[in-house]
């Protein structure tokens, strides 16, 4: 007869492979980040000549080049469970979403620095 934990045992190559797709989304946030946002600060100079941009926006334009320590932390976690070879699932499921989550929260603030600036112009042309 089968011991009751057998069904929850979790091989290493399961695990790597789940890492690896958990977060090759936040390693493209932050890439694309560090690639496209310089030349989109350079927009926001010309566009709005010394006026006050929205503070999620100043934030992003501070921290965007710092983004990479996310996918660095979480690949960092996610190794160190590899090590410790969990018996439950418990560890490997609260680090996918909390994977999950980092990389909705992440795509959140990226999508609002950006497009906020851009909303509040669109407002005062319009009156």
């Amino acid at each position: 007869m089968d011991e009751p934990n057998a069904y929850y045992k979790i091989s290493k190559k399961h695990l790597v492979i789940c890492i690896v797709i958990l977060n090759l989304y936040p390693m493209y946030l932050a890439i694309s980040a560090f690639v496209e946002i310089p030349r989109y600060e350079q927009l926001l100079v010309d566009l709005f000549e010394g006026e006050k941009i929205p503070m999620i926006t100043s934030v992003m334009l501070a921290t965007y080049k710092y983004l990479w320590l996310i996918p660095l932390i979480l690949i960092s976690i996610s190794l160190a469970l590899l090590e410790i070879k969990p018996e439950s699932p418990l560890l490997p499921t609260a680090l996918a979403i909390i994977t999950l989550l980092t990389s909705l929260l992440m795509q959140i603030f990226l999508f609002h620095g950006k497009t906020e600036p851009m909303v509040r112009l669109i407002q005062k042309l319009g009156g």
